[in-house]
C-alpha cells in the first residue's frame, strides 16, 4: 500500500488520514508536512501520498449514513476483538499513540 497509485486506492486514503493522525497531526493540511519528509516516505515504503486536498475530496465521498456505517462496523469488530482476549486484559488500559510521555504532578 502507499506505493504509487494513481489513482490512489480507498486503502492508500485511509492510511494516509491514520498515519498522519498517529505522527501528531491534528489537521488534513498537516498531511504536507508529511509529504515533503523524505524520512516520512522512506519509513513507509512510499514513493508520494496523497496532498491534503485530495485527501479532503475522498472525505467529502462519504455522508452521514456511510459515516454511521463505518461506526456500526468498527464497534462490531472492537466487540468481538475485545471478547478473544483474556480477563487480565481488561485490567489496565495504556493509550500511548504519540510516543510522548508527559510529566503529571497531580495538580
Amino acid at each position: 500500500m502507499l506505493k504509487r497509485h494513481l489513482p490512489y486506492h480507498e486503502s492508500d486514503h485511509i492510511l494516509n488520514i491514520a498515519y498522519n493522525y498517529l505522527a501528531g497531526g491534528s489537521c488534513l493540511q498537516d498531511i504536507e508536512l508529511l509529504r515533503n519528509d523524505e524520512g516520512w516516505l522512506n519509513a513507509l515504503g512510499a514513493q508520494i501520498i496523497p496532498d491534503p486536498t485530495t485527501a479532503g475530496d475522498f472525505l467529502r465521498r462519504f455522508a452521514e449514513p456511510d459515516i454511521c456505517s463505518f461506526m456500526d462496523a468498527k464497534n462490531t469488530v472492537r466487540k468481538k476483538v475485545r471478547q478473544l482476549q483474556p480477563a487480565t486484559f481488561l485490567r489496565e488500559a495504556i493509550i500511548n499513540v504519540d510516543g510522548t510521555i508527559c510529566a503529571n504532578t497531580g495538580q
